[in-house]
């Protein structure tokens, strides 16, 4: 897993990477580790990531973060009214699954609202089909949303409201809340 494409083409020519490692994972956010200019100008940054793996390879995973759209300065930043879903699906991040066989739609944040969140998964699923009707994609989930503590059935809720489409899940999951994790893995598997 890699925050920005420069740690990954430094790891490549440093001669770093695992042995055996077949996928390799761009989840560039607004977390001061990736390069501002990356930040500031996510699509072509993925697209950078995407071409290293591909030259090497790796097979890219594409996790932008949507507090990209907070990025000062961001070439497609979020607008006043908007909320940093609407920036994000505005922007046009999930495009950027041109450039992979595997996208995820960072959805964790927005989990508790189930309108935002199918809202969010629905628009950013259609534009990453759109670039690449062959793109895998995931949404991701968590037991604790933001730090904040979610119900197993609750998290059960919202997989089944966007579980349309997505082809799976990526879970956000801490070590305190291992045994929620439990739980909301038995509850998907109930009618």
């Amino acid at each position: 897993m890699f925050f920005s494409s420069a740690e990954l083409q430094a790891a490549i020519l440093h001669h770093r990477m695992i042995p055996g490692v077949k996928f390799v994972v761009d989840d560039l956010e607004d977390l001061g580790i990736a390069p501002a200019a990356e930040q500031k100008q996510p699509i072509p940054a993925m697209k950078g990531f995407a071409h290293a793996a591909d030259t090497h390879g790796y097979q890219p995973i594409l996790i932008p973060g949507r507090d990209l759209m907070l990025v000062s300065g961001a070439m497609c930043a979020k607008q006043p009214g908007h909320t940093i879903s609407q920036s994000y699906l505005r922007c046009g991040l999930p495009a950027a699954a041109a450039y992979t066989p595997i996208y995820v739609i960072q959805s964790a944040a927005v989990e508790t609202n189930l309108p935002a969140l199918r809202q969010l998964v629905q628009e950013g699923a259609a534009q990453a089909r759109k670039a690449n009707p062959n793109v895998t994609i995931f949404a991701t989930l968590s037991v604790s949303p933001n730090g904040a503590f979610a119900p197993y059935n609750a998290v059960v809720q919202a997989a089944k409201a966007i579980r349309p489409y997505v082809q799976g899940f990526e879970m956000n999951n801490i070590r305190p809340s291992d045994w929620r994790m439990i739980h909301f893995l038995a509850g998907l598997s109930k009618p």
